[in-house]
This record gives C-alpha cells, sequence and structure tokens, in this order.
C-alpha cells in the first residue's frame, strides 16, 4: 500500500482504473488500489464477454460494492465476435 501511495504520489497520478474480472488477481489488485487511493478514486471496468461466467461478473460488481468504489460493466462479446468475422 505503501508503494503505491509512494507511486502514485511521485508521478502526481490520483485516480487508476483497474480491470475487475471476478478472480483473485484483480480482486486483490484492486483492495489494494482502494485502500491505498481510497475507493472514490478508483474505478474498476469490467469487460464480460461469451468467455466471462456470470459468477465472476457478479463477484466482481459485488467486491466494488462492499470497496465502494465506482464500477462500469462494458460488455465486450459483440466487439470481440466482429474482430472475428471481419
Amino acid at each position: 500500500i505503501l508503494g503505491i501511495k509512494d507511486y502514485f504520489n511521485k508521478l502526481w497520478f490520483k485516480k487508476a482504473i483497474l480491470g475487475s474480472s471476478g478472480g483473485i488477481d484483480s480482486a486483490l489488485v484492486l483492495a489494494l488500489a482502494v485502500e491505498a487511493l481510497g475507493a472514490d478514486n478508483v474505478v474498476s471496468v469490467l469487460m464480460p464477454s461469451s468467455f466471462s461466467s456470470s459468477h465472476s461478473v457478479d463477484d466482481a460488481v459485488q467486491l466494488s460494492k462492499n470497496l465502494g468504489n465506482p464500477y462500469h460493466i462494458l460488455p465486450i462479446e459483440k466487439i470481440y465476435d466482429n474482430f472475428l468475422h471481419e
């Protein structure tokens, strides 16, 4: 947490945007960032696709609710399908 605070202060950053998958790795990073920067300064972005389970998305949403940080859900399934077929 001290390292995150120090890094952000040295670079004059105030906010962070993180990808949140519902997995343990992104959950740990999100929890550390919220502790270091404050919930209002960390936005998580969930980008579910056909490979994402509803359980993973639900977990990511619940974590953000528990931590009190803002989050956005941006489904990417259509973008991914278009990329594959063009």
